[in-house]
C-alpha cells in the first residue's frame, strides 16, 4: 500500500510490547477469564491503562479491533490439538475467533455502540485507524484497539478523533513515533 492520509488525531494512548501476569480490574466488574491469550490480555491491558486516564466514558465509545493475525498462537495450538487428538476442544475454540478481544471488551462494558473488527493483511494498522477515523467524521470520539502477536507481541489502544490530514501509520513503531512527535494534544 503506498503512503495514505486521513483526517485523524490521536487524542490519548496506551502501547503494551510484553504480555501481562493479569488484566488489571476496570474493564471487567468480575474476574476476566482465566483463558485469556497475551494478544486479549495485551489488547485489554491497554484499554485498562486508557480508562485510567481518560475515564471510562471511553467504553460507551464506537470501538474498532485491528489485527493482522489475531489469535495466532490460541489457532495454532487448537490445529495441533486437532492433529494429535483428531478434534478440538470447544472452549479453546471459544476465545480463538479473530475478534475475541473485541466481543470480551462489548461484554464487559456492556456497550451497544458500534463495533468493527477488522484484518487486511500487512495494511491492518493504517485500515483500522482509518476506520476509526471515519467513525470521527462527523465529531466524536472512538476507540482503536490494535494488536498482533507475530512476530512480537505489539499491542495499543488510542482514543481517535477528527484532526487534520495525517499519515495512517504501516507499522507499530510508526505509530508509536506519530503520537510521540505529532499527536499529543
Amino acid at each position: 500500500m503506498g503512503s495514505l492520509n486521513a483526517p485523524y488525531a490521536i487524542k490519548a494512548a496506551c502501547f503494551c510490547t510484553e504480555p501481562p501476569a493479569a488484566i488489571p480490574r476496570g474493564v471487567f466488574p468480575c474476574a476476566p477469564p482465566r483463558r485469556l491469550s497475551n494478544l486479549s490480555k495485551a489488547c485489554l491491558t491497554c484499554v485498562t491503562q486508557l480508562i485510567a486516564e481518560q475515564g471510562d466514558a471511553i467504553l460507551q465509545l464506537p470501538v474498532v479491533y485491528a489485527s493482522r493475525h489475531g489469535e495466532l498462537e490460541r489457532t495454532h495450538s487448537l490445529f495441533d490439538e486437532w492433529a494429535e487428538y483428531g478434534e478440538m476442544s470447544p472452549a479453546g475454540f471459544s476465545l480463538s475467533v479473530h475478534n475475541a478481544t473485541a466481543s470480551l471488551l462489548g461484554l464487559a462494558s456492556h456497550n451497544q455502540n458500534n463495533s468493527t473488527t477488522l484484518a487486511a493483511g500487512e495494511d491492518s494498522l493504517a485500515m483500522g485507524v482509518l476506520e476509526a477515523a471515519m467513525f470521527c467524521r462527523n465529531g466524536g470520539d472512538c476507540l482503536l484497539v490494535y494488536g498482533d502477536t507475530y512476530p512480537d507481541l505489539n499491542a495499543a489502544a488510542l482514543l481517535i478523533r477528527a484532526g487534520d490530514n495525517r499519515p495512517l501509520p504501516s507499522t507499530f513503531t510508526e505509530l508509536q513515533a506519530l503520537w510521540n512527535t505529532s499527536s499529543r494534544p
